[in-house]
Order: C-alpha cells, then sequence, then structure tokens
C-alpha cells in the first residue's frame, strides 16, 4: 500500500507488512510501576537481537556510523546563541572526550537501530502468552546505523525520561544488572552530543526543543552526576516498600481529570528518582536557599504542587506548610511526607485567596504562583506582608521569560508587589529548564 503526504517532510510512504497492536508509548501511561519496568526488560531483549546483527562487508558501504554525518564540529562556544547550547558544549568540552568517542576501537562496533524508543515498539495483539510485555515488535527500521552499541542508549535516555521505569528496566533487562560506571560516562556524553546536535539544527521544532529541556533537566544541567536522577538502581526495584509507594503516587497523579502538566510530574524530586519537569534539589541549590534559611525558621510554600520543594526545604528549617488547592497534589504531598517520615512539614487543600491562619512565617516561596492566584499585584503583597514575620522574606519566581519584553513585565510585577514595602535583597536566573528560563527575585519585608 502506498500513499502520499505533506506530513514528516513529505513523501511517498508504503506499508511493507502490518503489525495488529497498539505502540508501546501509547500502552505505557497507563500501566503501573512494576508493569512499565517488565516493559522495559523484555525491549531489551529486541534491542540486544539488533545489536547482535553481524556488520559484513557488502553492509558497510550502504550504511553510517551514527552521528557522523549529523555533528559537524558543533563545539564552538562562541557561536552559542542558546543557554542550553553553552551548558552542553561546556560539558562536552571539559569532559574532552570527542576524540575519544571517534575512536572505533573502544567497544566492538555493532548493527545500530538509531531510533529505538517505545513509539517504534509494537506491543502485538495475540493470546500466545499470559504477558503482553512478551509480545513486542520492531517497526520504523528506516536508517541503518553501526557504532558503539551504548550509544544507542543517548537517544532513549534523551526522549523517555516520563517513562522512566521502563527505561531502568530496559538497563536492567541489556545488562542483566546494573551498567558498569563507565557506561553512564559514555551516556551522559552521547547523550549531551545528541541534545546538541539537535540545538544546532536549522529550524529546531517545539518537540526537539523540549527533548533538550528534559535531558538539562534529567542530568541537572551536567552539573553534579552521569546518571540522570530518575533512574532507578536495582536496589530500589528490589524495595518493595519504595516501589509500592512509587506506584501510589504516580496512579494518584495520572489519575487526575483536570490541571496542567498531566503528562509528567511538573516537579521531580531527586532523592526519590521521581522525574518531572523541574528538579527539586536543582531549583533548591539554584536559588541559593541555603544563605537565606536556618533550622529555626518556618516557611510557606504557595500552590506547594506536589510538596517536594516543601518537603525537600524541611530538612533545613524548622516548619514549612504547604497551600494547594488540587487535592491529588495534596494527597501525594502527604503520601511523601508519610513514606519519608517528615514530621514538620503540613500539607493543606485550599484556595489561597480562601487561606486563613494566625501563623507568621520567616520565608514565603511563592514560585510563579501570582499569576494562578488572581490578585492584583499589589494586594498580594500585601497579603504576604500580613503572613510574615518582621523582616521576612519571599522568594518571587517569574513565568517564562522568552525576551527583554517578559523580563521588564516581570520587573514591573516586582514594583507594583513590592509598593514600598519589600526591598530586593537577591535575585538570579532559574535555568532549570533552558529552553523555558525563568527569573527571581527574593525580596525582604521592611
Amino acid at each position: 500500500m502506498f500513499w502520499i503526504t505533506e506530513q514528516w517532510g513529505g513523501g511517498i510512504y508504503c506499508v511493507k507488512s502490518w503489525l495488529d497492536g497498539e505502540t508501546l508509548s501509547d500502552r505505557l501511561p497507563g500501566l503501573n510501576i512494576l508493569e512499565q519496568y517488565q516493559y522495559g526488560k523484555q525491549a531489551a531483549k529486541l534491542l540486544k537481537k539488533i545489536n547482535s546483527i553481524p556488520l559484513s562487508e557488502y553492509l558497510l558501504p550502504n550504511i553510517t556510523g551514527y552521528y557522523e554525518n549529523e555533528l559537524t564540529d558543533p563545539y564552538d562556544e562562541s557561536t552559542s546563541v542558546n543557554e542550553a547550547k553553552k551548558v552542553l558544549v561546556r560539558f562536552l568540552r571539559e569532559r574532552k572526550l570527542l576524540e575519544r568517542t571517534q575512536k572505533s576501537d573502544i567497544r566492538p562496533q555493532t548493527f545500530l537501530f538509531g531510533d529505538f524508543h517505545s513509539f517504534n515498539i509494537i506491543v502485538k495483539n495475540t493470546a500466545n502468552t499470559n504477558n503482553d510485555w512478551e509480545n513486542l515488535a520492531l517497526c520504523d527500521l528506516e536508517t541503518c546505523h553501526w557504532g558503539d552499541v551504548w550509544t544507542e542508549f543517548a537517544n532513549i535516555m534523551r526522549s523517555e525520561p516520563r517513562r522512566f521505569a521502563y527505561v531502568s528496566g530496559l538497563v536492567h533487562g541489556y545488562f542483566d544488572g546494573e551498567p558498569p560506571c563507565e557506561f553512564w560516562q559514555k551516556n551522559a556524553f552521547d547523550t549531551a552530543t545528541l541534545s546538541l546536535f539537535v540545538e544546532n539544527r536549522d529550524n529546531v521544532d517545539f518537540i526537539c526543543t523540549k527533548h533538550v529541556a528534559r535531558v538539562l533537566s534529567s542530568y541537572a544541567n551536567f552539573s553534579e552526576a552521569d546518571t540522570p536522577y530518575w533512574y532507578l538502581p536495582l536496589s530500589k526495584v528490589k524495595d518493595e516498600e519504595f516501589m509500592t509507594f512509587l506506584s501510589q503516587i504516580h496512579r494518584i497523579y495520572f489519575a487526575r481529570q483536570t490541571g496542567f502538566c498531566r503528562e509528567s510530574f511538573y516537579q521531580g524530586f531527586e532523592p526519590l528518582h521521581i522525574y518531572g519537569l523541574r528538579g527539586t534539589r536543582y531549583r533548591f541549590n539554584r536559588y541559593g536557599l541555603e544563605r537565606y534559611l536556618s533550622k529555626e525558621h518556618s516557611v510557606l510554600d504557595i500552590a506547594c504542587n506536589c510538596g517536594f520543594m516543601s518537603l525537600y526545604t524541611s530538612y533545613h528549617v524548622k516548619r514549612v506548610l504547604g497551600v494547594e488547592i488540587d487535592k491529588s497534589l495534596v494527597e501525594i504531598a502527604r503520601t511523601t511526607a508519610e513514606y519519608l517520615s517528615v514530621d514538620n512539614c503540613e500539607f493543606t487543600c485550599c484556595d489561597f485567596n480562601l487561606f486563613k491562619t494566625d501563623e507568621k512565617f520567616d520565608f514565603i516561596y511563592s514560585f510563579a504562583a501570582h499569576h494562578w492566584i488572581g490578585m492584583a499585584m499589589d494586594e498580594y503583597g500585601q497579603a504576604l506582608a500580613k503572613l510574615l514575620k518582621p523582616g521576612g522574606m519571599v522568594l518571587l519566581e517569574s513565568h517564562l521569560v522568552r525576551d527583554s519584553e517578559a523580563a521588564d513585565k516581570f520587573q514591573k510585577i516586582i514594583d507594583e508587589f513590592s509598593h514600598e514595602t519589600f526591598v530586593e535583597i537577591g535575585e538570579g536566573d532559574m535555568d532549570d529548564y533552558l529552553s523555558y528560563p525563568r527569573k527571581f527575585k527574593i525580596l525582604k519585608l521592611l
């Protein structure tokens, strides 16, 4: 069967064979964590089969080395016009692995799929087995590659962090357990390289930009470790209590019928390997909050989402109160606090406009919450001033700042908020999601 389409760059397409089923990417969201993990282990068998295809002299001239034709000297930081690209370039240059990775004798060169992700895996409709994960097949094998077998994982890590249990199962299944440390070092380099290639392309589309942001978030801008924080070590997978907790909060989150960011958690929580668009530990450090907080402080977290920033903060202060209007997110926050045995962090389900308390706080978090609260900024400033102790502080974060106009708008918001009630004592750029930069200000009550 042939057809002509203008999608995907246009052209003539044909169906060579038909697999009755659905893509694994469509199947995974409806599964629990352990089921996703099992699919990953089964998918590893497919990847091993692909990588075991021998490279014959007849085949070699017709295929290309992975990245060989796609990356052309992208390592010049002076040409970087994008902050995301600068981070990637800096990491790659510091590693000084470019020359080494171009050598072909590091590991045996193998046949590579080159685009091995859940969108190209089919769960076949068959009654031959009791477990669907045993009925997997590959599709879209259009471009052949050869190269280092570990390179295959770069595209997986770049595009699949939301399916972290599946990817963790894939890694464990491929290596029959934990991979060697050298794998993570090589994988971090390859993932950064592939992401840089995406940033270098002309007319980078929205989806590719999102991939780059996910990579930088997963690896904390390559500033902390070579392993993405959402990877589940084998020891965690074998921890029944942990996996039960993880399955529970994911079930609650993805059962929501309303709210933004429903494809993945908005907040990530590195200590518990929970993937989210914004890593909590990285943000906490980037805000420089340890300079302002003490063990005697109390903190109010407005629109606290899943409460991960509140919980992380609880280790640095005396008490935290999180306020959130979404009851499902509050349930996740309370469940996580219970799992961690955190007893100085409380969560209340409430519209902030209706929030009432006699308690006074030393510090208030308002992470882009002002837009959702709906108050005029001067009114919002006065409301927060009444909740603070003398000399108390507020961290006010912007929404997306894509240009100077948005930056000026945020400064206007700060001016209206302060209204001779607050003074700025700190500021910075939040680059945890570099394709979508933000600004923040720390204000002190006069």
